[in-house]
């Protein structure tokens, strides 16, 4: 896939959706810092080429708050959403991720809640609601959405859900996720 990306990117340079593909693919390459960086770079250019590209702002938005880029993170999705009035739940999952670093809990539970209803068969969304639910003391319902998203597929320790969420890289990120995890009952 990263081949026939790159390939797409030298036979047509000035296609968005090839940028934005090839972003998708060095995102969840190998989960380095390297390949964040090139994605980051990869999306940025499909907005220039682009500036009305609501997806890739919503997936740049994600990188950059795995980055701990709060700022031009909460910029990226704000502008996804003028852009795409009716967006779809990972753009309303990714602002609830932001929403969840910035400590705004009851955002990002409104946010993740809604993602999940709008996709229930992605347990990303309710493990990040489980999260949430934890940091803001709301075990019970906390618990339930883990129980969900366990019913779904989702990872069952705190290592295996931060091993499947490689885009979140800043170590302060992680541990601030993994906190909301254990508060929520998921063991380690």
């Amino acid at each position: 896939a990263l081949e026939m990306a790159e390939r797409a990117t030298r036979l047509d340079p000035d296609n968005p959706f090839a940028h934005w593909s090839l972003a998708r693919i060095l995102s969840r390459l190998d989960g380095s810092n390297e390949s964040a960086a090139r994605a980051i770079t990869h999306l940025e250019y499909a907005t220039a080429l682009e500036p009305e590209y609501a997806d890739a702002y919503a997936f740049l938005a994600l990188l950059k708050i795995g980055d701990g880029q709060y700022d031009a993170s909460r910029i990226s999705i704000e502008k996804a959403f003028d852009l795409n009035p009716q967006p779809p739940s990972w753009y309303i999952r990714n602002r609830g991720i932001i929403s969840y670093f910035e400590g705004d809990y009851d955002a990002a539970i409104a946010d993740l809640r809604m993602s999940a209803e709008m996709n229930s068969t992605a347990h990303f969304s309710r493990v990040w609601l489980a999260a949430a639910l934890g940091q803001a003391g709301q075990i019970e319902d906390a618990e339930w959405e883990l129980e969900e998203a366990l019913a779904l597929g989702a990872p069952d320790t705190v290592d295996a859900i931060l091993r499947s969420n490689e885009l979140i890289r800043a170590p302060s990120l992680r541990t601030e996720y993994a906190k909301g995890l254990r508060a929520a009952g998921v063991p380690n």
